[in-house]
């Protein structure tokens, strides 16, 4: 049997059923897209690895979870979500900030007002730097939600699914976040959201 060319849904039932060979498919088509969506959540690279081969490893010991009625991609993609979302939590309990951690020498102002000035001249191509820097400043719940809404492209109902909330809940949140970055953005000089 030609695995390459397997259904995602026909490898997980293989995977399920112990056939390593299958999983290892699975890994090679989707180690890169968990790569580019944890990196929302992780832009260290050292921590990036270790964070992507912690949801695959996850996604294998929880493989028995998977439900044949829905799509294994979305089902591998809550596992790396929830992964980002529980490295998020745990990094906010740390006193080390993503400013912080940043190499610059005593004479450097602070990155992220550099890379606000930056932003306010070039304000069609944001730098993806300055938003890491800015989302630092949320909590892991309304990180998630921006990396879900607006990186990944998920409607609010899907946030919602994703994140276990009510609608209701996934609106109010939203609101308030936008709000709140609005405040971060004004607070480094950029006017415009």
């Amino acid at each position: 049997m030609d695995l390459q060319s397997t259904s995602d849904e026909s490898l997980a039932k293989m995977a399920q059923k112990g056939d390593l060979d299958a999983f290892d498919v699975i890994v090679e088509r989707y180690q890169e897209t968990l790569w580019r969506f944890l990196f929302k959540f992780c832009p260290h690279q050292s921590e990036l690895s270790d964070l992507v081969q912690e949801a695959l490893i996850k996604a294998f010991q929880n493989l028995h979870q998977w439900r044949d009625s829905g799509s294994f991609k979305s089902w591998l993609m809550k596992v790396g979500l929830n992964c980002g979302y529980d490295y998020c939590r745990k990094r906010n309990r740390e006193p080390v900030h993503l400013a912080a951690i940043e190499k610059r020498s005593e004479e450097d102002s602070d990155p992220l007002e550099n890379l606000a000035s930056q932003v306010d001249q070039d304000s069609e191509h944001p730098n993806a730097h300055l938003v890491e820097l800015i989302l630092d400043h949320l909590k892991p719940d309304d990180r998630t939600l921006v990396i879900l809404h607006y990186y990944e492209r998920y409607t609010l109902p899907e946030v919602a699914k994703a994140m276990n909330w009510s609608l209701a809940k996934t609106k109010v949140k939203s609101h308030r976040t936008r709000k709140r970055l609005k405040e971060i953005l004004q607070s480094y000089g950029i006017e415009k959201f």
